[in-house]
């Protein structure tokens, strides 16, 4: 990764602004946040190629929403990260409240992690991470939004039925013929959502 000569920051970072705030004002500041995400990042939204096409806004999409605020299409995020900022930025809202039914919904929509199945002896049985493709895992308990190019790449292989899109488990960018993602140091391995955990109604 390039990195910025004056401090060695990283370049996609200079666009971002870093300050300190209070823990006792993080909710008041997620949910401006959340505000000014709704009014800011529509547009970009429905421009990504992982938008859906309706206009119902599911958890999903929620969940999307708060990982472009905290920087989830630039940096891993963890699944307790991107939970309290989703509780954070929808406070008293009903769905995606339970960690169960959130982890569910990020891994459902993840493609490359083993509990994406939901038919383990039919990988290929219709799935969101198949019709609705939005995260990778890049170590353990790390992920990060897909890129564009990403889901194009990831279309095209399902397309093609490439086997390597239904393995358990494989690192994306390495996939595609560059360089490994960075956090993959830490080697992928299976996480649980916990037994019984599913994905909300509104989880697409």
């Amino acid at each position: 990764m390039e990195t910025n000569e004056r401090d060695g920051r990283p370049r996609d970072d200079e666009q971002m602004v870093y300050m300190p705030v209070p823990r006792r004002l993080l909710p008041a500041f997620y949910r401006a946040l959340a505000t000014a995400l709704t009014e800011a990042t529509n547009d970009d939204l429905r421009a990504w190629p992982g938008a859906a096409n309706s206009g119902k806004r599911r958890l999903i999409d929620l969940i999307i929403q708060v990982g472009y605020g905290m920087g989830a299409d630039r940096r891993p995020v963890s699944l307790t990260e991107l939970h309290e900022a989703y509780i954070q930025a929808y406070p008293g809202i009903g769905k995606g409240t339970t960690r169960g039914s959130f982890d569910a919904t990020v891994n459902y929509h993840c493609i490359n992690m083993r509990s994406r199945f939901p038919d383990t002896n039919d990988k290929h049985k219709q799935a969101y991470w198949l019709s609705r493709p939005v995260f990778k895992r890049v170590a353990r308990a790390r992920y990060m939004l897909l890129s564009a190019d990403e889901i194009a790449w990831f279309k095209e292989r399902a397309a093609a039925d490439d086997p390597v899109i239904f393995t358990d488990e494989y690192d994306v960018r390495a996939q595609m013929g560059g360089p490994a993602d960075e956090d993959a140091a830490s080697p992928l391995s299976p996480i649980s959502v916990g037994d019984g955990a599913e994905a909300s109604d509104d989880a697409e």
